[in-house]
């Protein structure tokens, strides 16, 4: 009891003292800041802003220590982030680059610029901060460009398969081996030349990837193989062939054989009307069926399989006839009950009624609702009319009231109602109201709607009522003394238009009043000259248009004028304006505009318009280059050589003249030889054209060819996938075969088993030709990348034998949790003993897995997945993510930073003497403030950075906080540098939950047991135990990290500290400073006791951290 009273009184005035201490300190250096006072700061650390009034310069972020009122600080931007201006806020983020540009900060107070890859280099990474494009791969001779290069990607090359070749680098693709020559390697720059057959042998097969083959030639009705070069074998029944020296037969087509060695086949017989042809086979004839109800065939005979179906509108009931009966129609009015199907007719009935349609007599306009008619107008009834689609009379019923409508007043009170009945007793009504109506005012009209008034006259009233008419609907014609009319606005000695307004002095009878009406008024000169245009003996159109031949020489016509009151008008005065300028070298049917104008003194214009067309007329010439008539070897593309041409107009435009080349010549067609013909084709552009021909003579001598695309030898990483180049079959013959090409062995490929596999290519053509391709495809074995960024090391709770079903089952689980496609794992180990909680611990699995991008294989960076894994997936499959971290790199994401690793308290004596200590550190933190600015990066030698945060949340309430210089980590026993992870259960581990006797017993079996090894390969799966482990997750092991103390086995110490900071700083030799810290040892433990009375001078590195006190 005493000893509690002590601690308590010298924590007491120990937490005084440091409040007394820390309100007097102005502590806060000015590197990298200014003042909130707006006074300036000296940047050599010499002077200080006042306690709490930093203010960050550009490229310094604000930092405030909570823990220690009235200590704030700036910190420099790190890579990656910038900071433009004064202010306490944080750096902001740098801004990515894009693929084809490279990334590029040159200072922390301003943002990074992403300037493109010059010609010749690339950079395909995408939202990255790379400060290199690389230089572009090259392709040598014998490989071909599979992908070209851009400033965004990488050449990628590919070897030439065999049969193909490429003779110089870079090339976009391989070059086949000509006719006699072979190439049966692959990435190869040349092809080797085939041998010659003797006489009496001939060619049987010319692949491009291996030597000729020669067989002996066989007479009609036989054939050799590659099998039997020098005997001749039967052709099969069902088989035939018609010529000598041939490698197989030929199937009966339409037509069978029984008998072997045949040189023909016998054609089908037909079938007659009402049947369909059922094929025989290949060695027997055909038979014949009636056709089905609903179909018909008519040819007397044929071999048509199928009936054909009865078209639309036709229908047959019976089966085994020749043709279709017509289908009943629904005439009109009748509505169709059934449709028409091939095997029923069609059935109708009338249900609609008549359609009533009224409209207006006056515009046969459609009345809807109301009909509107105008007062004391004499009512004229609506057009009444009634149509019904079925045949029959309609007969209408006009309404009882309908010559009883008043028009002599304005009323909407009646109603006309209108009825219609067709043959089959359906019934339509319409009814309309009347309304009458009166709305129009006098109206006002001009005749002619221009007044012209000529130059200088006197103008008088009947001048300006000439024309004028007054009219009313209901009053008719009014008097023209109800005219006024303000002409104010009228100067008869100014040339110009103006506007007369006219109105009427009193309404009609129904207050209808006219409205105002504007009348133009001009007043004019209206005598202009006279222009004549001489065109000599050229043809002039009625409406001017002058023809002229393109590229001819252009003679201008003779101009002359004259005007009856300005005299001095003469051919002198006339002006020509061109629209465009004219060229006789323009395109056919361009139009001239010629405008001729003269003018007089009183501006009165002529103006005469001619259009000069230019016209085309003459064809091209056309010139074949090379012979008319030439021969062609069937198989090989026909490259002709073109023609060209000359035109006088085109030619003078300087655009010349395309020829369009038909090119009809089959290089493999079904038969040879064969005649084709080239057709060149030259018009100009207006459609004046020429046609030549050039004769082209097809010989067929070429076999058929098998082509693989892609590479012979295909490589797949491991745990990827095998993509399909494809493949292609080509005959002469036949022509393009590929649909026929059987593929054998690639299902038998497993990317998880590494090896070699071979696929199978092959074909068969009508002559009984095989040609056959192998690709061997090699499953890479698995092999850990030799940069570290892009492998993940990552933490699962519970130990490897019991939480994982297997590799493949724990890629499949990453693939979903990170949403990726190919994950790879490289290795599973047991993880020894996590903490989770202060004084919670947990078995942990540590993975070591990539990520290769699904488009290029390649593999993606590790830190993306590990802070994704780290900070927002807490699951992979259902087993609890501990932690992530780039594989050889210590990470704030990585497990032990969750958790930290927990010492043992110290005894209550020992708080005011930790409490004393701080108090001196930090007054002589702030005496040595000024002698070295803070360093700008995080993780700077000697510093000790973990996550300053526990799982689990706030202190327990039995921990105390205290604060101990920082050189106590580098003297406590198990301190932070000294800190190790245990895989396996040691004395060192001790279990909080279990009796001293059982731990010993669970440490003897965890010795006993073999630590966990990876097996990549899926034949031998780790065995799942979800359902025992998920029994667990709330109810973990809880270890600590002490150890016995070795001067005395009732005590334990501290087998680690771990500290964490938020700064760093660089001090001089000499200097004091206090850290802060964490640690917990049983309560009995005199360890930190000892310790903590240490000097705490020199220490090269101090930071604020904490320590917790706690018993247990």
């Amino acid at each position: 009891m005493r000893l509690v009273v002590r601690t308590a009184v010298a924590a007491t005035v120990a937490v005084l003292t440091i409040a007394y201490a820390l309100s007097s300190l102005h502590c806060t250096e000015a590197v990298g800041q200014s003042c909130n006072d707006n006074s300036a700061c000296a940047q050599d650390g010499s002077e200080k802003c006042k306690s709490g009034s930093c203010k960050c310069n550009a490229a310094y972020e604000h930092y405030e220590i909570t823990a220690i009122p009235f200590l704030d600080y700036c910190k420099k931007c790190t890579f990656g982030r910038y900071k433009d201006s004064v202010g306490n806020f944080d750096c902001y983020p740098t801004r990515r680059c894009e693929p084809g540009h490279r990334y590029k900060h040159v200072s922390k107070n301003q943002d990074a610029t992403c300037p493109a890859c010059e010609s010749g280099k690339y950079q395909a990474k995408v939202n990255h901060r790379d400060d290199n494009c690389y230089t572009w791969s090259t392709c040598a001779a014998g490989k071909y460009v599979k992908q070209s290069a851009t400033t965004k990607r990488d050449r990628s090359c590919d070897a030439c398969p065999a049969g193909k070749y490429t003779p110089r680098s870079n090339r976009l693709t391989c070059s086949d081996c000509p006719s006699g020559k072979y190439q049966d390697n692959s990435g190869r720059s040349s092809c080797k030349t085939s041998t010659t057959c003797d006489d009496g042998y001939f060619s049987i097969s010319e692949p491009p990837t291996s030597d000729r083959i020669c067989a002996k030639a066989c007479s009609p009705g036989k054939y050799s193989t590659l099998q039997s070069l020098d005997t001749c074998i039967l052709c099969e029944p069902g088989t035939y062939q018609d010529q000598s020296g041939q490698t197989g037969c030929k199937p009966c087509v339409d037509a069978y054989q029984p008998i072997a060695g045949q040189y023909s086949c016998i054609t089908y017989n037909t079938c007659g009307a009402g049947t369909k042809f059922k094929a025989g086979s290949a060695t027997a004839d055909r038979t014949c069926e009636a056709c089905e109800a609903g179909k018909f065939r008519a040819s007397p005979s044929h071999k048509y399989t199928t009936c054909l179906s009865c078209p639309p509108g036709t229908f047959q009931p019976k089966s085994g006839q020749s043709g279709c009966l017509s289908c009943f129609e629904c005439t009109i009015g009748y509505a169709e009950d059934t449709p028409c199907t091939p095997s029923t007719d069609r059935t109708c009935t009338d249900k609609d009624p008549p359609a009533i349609v009224l409209r207006r007599p006056d515009n046969n306009a459609v009345i809807t609702n109301t009909y509107v008619v105008e007062a004391t107008f004499a009512f004229e009834p609506p057009i009444f009319t009634a149509t019904d689609a079925a045949a029959g009379a309609v007969t209408k019923t006009l309404p009882p009231n309908i010559d009883d409508i008043d028009t002599s007043t304005v009323r909407s009170d009646q109603m006309l109602t209108y009825k219609a009945t067709d043959a089959n007793m359906n019934t339509a009504t319409r009814t309309i109201t009347v309304v009458v109506v009166d709305t129009t005012g006098p109206a006002i009209t001009f005749d002619p709607a221009v007044l012209q008034l000529e130059a200088g006259e006197e103008v008088m009233r009947s001048n300006f009522t000439v024309g004028v008419s007054i009219v009313d609907r209901v009053d008719g014609t009014l008097g023209i003394n109800l005219l006024e009319y303000d002409d104010s606005d009228v100067n008869v000695n100014t040339l110009g238009m103006y506007e007369v307004v006219y109105t009427l002095s009193a309404p009609d009878s129904n207050n209808n009043e006219a409205p105002p009406t504007t009348r133009t008024a001009a007043v004019v000169d209206t005598l202009a000259p006279v222009i004549t245009i001489g065109f000599g003996d050229r043809d002039v159109s009625e409406h001017n248009v002058v023809i002229h031949e393109a590229a001819t020489e252009f003679i201008f016509p003779s101009q002359s004028a004259f005007d009856t009151f300005d005299t001095a008008v003469n051919g002198g005065d006339v002006r020509r304006n061109e629209e465009p300028t004219f060229s006789s070298v323009v395109d056919d049917g361009t139009q001239f505009t010629f405008t001729y104008t003269a003018t007089d003194a009183s501006d009165n214009t002529a103006t005469v318009v001619y259009v000069i067309e230019v016209r085309d007329t003459m064809a091209p010439t056309i010139t074949i280059n090379g012979e008319h008539n030439i021969t062609h070897e069937a198989g090989t593309e026909y490259v002709d050589a073109g023609a060209t041409a000359t035109d006088l107009l085109e030619d003078a435009i300087g655009r010349g003249v395309e020829v369009v080349v038909t090119n009809n010549v089959l290089s493999k067609p079904p038969s040879a030889p064969a005649v084709f013909t080239v057709e060149y084709d030259a018009c100009d552009k207006a459609d004046n054209c020429r046609l030549a021909i050039r004769t082209v003579h097809v010989l067929d001598r070429t076999a058929p060819v098998v082509t693989l695309y892609g590479a012979e030898e295909v490589h797949v990483p491991y745990a990827t996938r095998y993509v399909e180049a494809g493949y292609s079959a080509q005959d002469v013959h036949d022509g393009n075969v590929t649909s026929q090409v059987v593929v054998s062995g690639a299902d038998v490929i497993d990317v998880h088993v590494a090896g070699t596999y071979e696929i199978e290519y092959a074909v068969m053509d009508a002559s009984g030709n095989t040609g056959v391709a192998v690709r061997t495809v090699v499953v890479e074995a698995l092999m850990r990348p030799e940069q570290e960024d892009v492998v993940v090391e990552l933490v699962l709770a519970g130990m490897p034998e019991t939480i994982f079903g297997g590799v493949l089952q724990l890629e499949r689980d990453l693939e979903e949790a990170l949403n990726v496609e190919i994950v790879v794992v490289f290795n599973v180990k047991d993880g020894g003993m996590r903490k989770t909680a202060p004084g919670v611990s947990t078995s942990a699995t540590v993975v070591e897995f990539g990520v290769r991008a699904s488009d290029t294989l390649q593999w993606r960076d590790a830190k993306v997945f590990a802070d994704d894994l780290a900070q927002q997936v807490a699951f992979v499959g259902d087993v609890r993510v501990l932690g992530a971290s780039v594989a050889g790199s210590m990470s704030s994401s990585s497990s032990p930073s969750r958790g930290g690793s927990v010492a043992g308290p110290a005894a209550g004596g020992v708080a005011g003497l930790l409490l004393l200590v701080v108090v001196a550190a930090v007054v002589l933190r702030c005496r040595s403030r000024t002698a070295k600015s803070r360093l700008a990066a995080p993780g700077a030698e000697g510093a000790v950075t973990m996550n300053p945060t526990f799982e689990g949340g706030q202190v327990e309430p039995e921990e105390h906080v205290y604060q101990v210089p920082a050189r106590l980590l580098a003297t406590m026993p198990g301190s932070a540098k000294n800190t190790r992870r245990h895989t396996r259960w040691d004395p060192s581990f001790y279990d909080v939950g279990k009796s001293e006797t059982q731990q010993q017993q669970q440490q003897q079996q965890q010795q006993q047991k073999p630590p966990p090894q990876h097996q990549p390969q899926p034949q031998q799966p780790l065995q799942p135990q979800r359902k025992q482990r998920k029994q667990h997750d709330g109810a973990e092991n809880v270890r600590g990290t002490g150890e016995r103390d070795e001067d005395n086995g009732n005590r334990t110490r501290p087998q680690s500290i771990h500290a964490w900071s938020s700064d760093l700083y660089d001090t001089h030799e000499g200097s004091e400073h206090a850290l802060t810290f964490r640690v917990a040892v049983p309560t009995h433990s005199s360890t930190l006791a000892s310790n903590a009375s240490r000097d705490i001078r020199d220490a090269p590195v101090y930071d604020v951290v904490e320590v917790v006190h706690s018993r247990r």
